[in-house]
């Protein structure tokens, strides 16, 4: 006589599969919880990636519209307009393409972080040395192309700065690489994304001090317009 047998396999098989979700439910808990930890620890240099781009694009816009104050107030020769504003731009320009140079060596050398720091406060020197220029027709040209392309230099440096700091920021622990990958993309796209902060705090700044002063205070419109460029560096 055969013994019965207790033992269903239907419900072996439910049991295990029971077991092997619950297990797959708290390994995947566990590596989002490691995940927002490390994001967590690492948001210091993220943040201090977005000061820096917003910084750079308010500083390489706002000349745009400190220059036409600039002439309403020295009575520029309309002829004389277009050399002096092309003048002042390139400076900007040349300064960046050095300070793009300047800045990955120095990334390479001292540290991403240390590197960025330095091209910062480089960036608040030059836009406080452009706001204090002396308003002097023989002078203020050749002085503001000067401070404008030591700005150009720590601005030109913070583009890949900012950009390896923010790919290396995500050490993430997970095992999947693609996952890894896209953390680097979205950590990158998000630091640049304050470039188009910058660019509209410009007009967004420039407007109401048009509005509040009169044209007897024209020539401090224009000195707070560049000075503000050294202000996100203060965070």
């Amino acid at each position: 006589m055969a013994l019965p047998n207790d033992d269903n396999p239907n419900e072996k098989n439910q049991k295990s599969n029971e077991e092997e979700d619950t297990h797959d439910y708290e390994t995947s808990n566990s590596n989002e919880i490691q995940k927002s930890k490390c994001n967590c620890n690492l948001s210091l240099n993220q943040l201090a990636a977005m000061i820096s781009n917003l910084s750079t694009s308010y500083n390489t816009t706002n000349i745009s519209l400190a220059l036409p104050i600039l002439h309403a107030i020295l009575q520029t020769p309309e002829e004389e307009k277009e050399d002096r504003d092309g003048l002042i731009a390139s400076s900007l320009l040349g300064g960046m393409a050095v300070g793009q140079i300047i800045g990955g060596t120095l990334g390479d050398v001292i540290g991403r972080r240390e590197a960025l720091i330095l091209v910062i406060l480089l960036q608040m020197v030059a836009s406080i040395g452009s706001a204090t220029v002396p308003q002097k027709d023989s002078t203020l040209q050749y002085t503001l192309i000067i401070w404008r392309f030591f700005l150009g230099v720590g601005a030109g440096g913070v583009y890949p700065l900012a950009a390896v700091l923010s790919a290396e920021d995500t050490t993430s622990s997970n095992s999947s690489s693609s996952i890894h990958h896209s953390d680097k993309l979205r950590q990158v796209a998000l630091t640049f994304s304050t470039q188009g902060v910058g660019f509209l705090l410009v007009p967004l700044i420039t407007y109401p001090l048009l509005l509040i002063c009169t044209e007897e205070h024209l020539d401090v419109v224009w000195r707070v317009i560049l000075g503000l460029g050294a202000l996100p560096g203060v965070f």
